[in-house]
């Protein structure tokens, strides 16, 4: 067993060495995005996708036609839909990338205006997601301190918003009585961190 904190943030084992190669790379660009599964019990949706400005199908090239058919639904709804690899069959991408053009992809990524903005140094990993009247912002922390085994508090952790917030609440798991957020010019600032910190940020 590997002691946590010296493993990469995604494995390549399997089949799916497109996908984890492109989602480890996007990590270390802190480029901001979220992965979508389906599965029998989880099937794919307009809805789960028809907000997302951009989707990537990374290799997908088994993928059924039902999820074609929904993906081609969200791009008449104006959700631009690119290919990394092999073309799923029935698929009319917006844009394709071929494996060998990862860097292209990754810099087209990087000067996309993302939902927020965020340089977390390994230490930490922050995901945004849609709520009713506002955005949740979900971090995790990576701090691993190797003398003491045990994850440390995140001094400060700021994060770039690209959307209106106008207040804000902080959840901590484990419960954290020290851990504090407040919006600062354009920016939430987060304090001692621990953990898992979720903030929700009402518009």
């Amino acid at each position: 067993m590997e002691e946590l904190g010296r493993q990469g943030a995604f494995s390549c084992d399997g089949d799916f060495d497109n996908f984890f190669r492109l989602i480890q790379h996007m990590s270390d660009k802190d480029i901001v995005y979220n992965v979508i599964f389906e599965s029998p019990d989880e099937p794919l949706t307009v809805e789960k996708i028809s907000g997302y400005k951009q989707v990537i199908v990374p290799d997908a090239f088994n993928m059924q036609e039902s999820t074609v058919e929904i993906l081609k639904s969200c791009q008449e709804t104006g959700v631009e839909v690119f290919t990394f690899g092999r073309i799923p069959r029935g698929l009319d991408p917006d844009k394709t990338y071929q494996t060998e053009e990862e860097n292209v992809l990754i810099h087209m990524l990087r000067m996309q205006t993302m939902v927020i903005g965020v340089q977390s140094d390994g230490k930490y990993g922050v995901a945004v997601h849609q709520k009713d009247n506002g955005k949740v912002l979900h971090i995790v922390n990576y701090n691993y301190n190797e003398e003491t085994h045990k994850i440390d508090t995140l001094p400060e952790v700021r994060v770039k918003l690209n959307y209106p917030c106008d207040e804000l609440r902080i959840a901590e798991f484990p419960d954290n009585n020290s851990a504090e957020a407040e919006i600062k010019d354009g920016e939430i600032v987060v304090r001692n961190a621990g953990i898992y910190t979720v903030i929700e940020c009402r518009e």
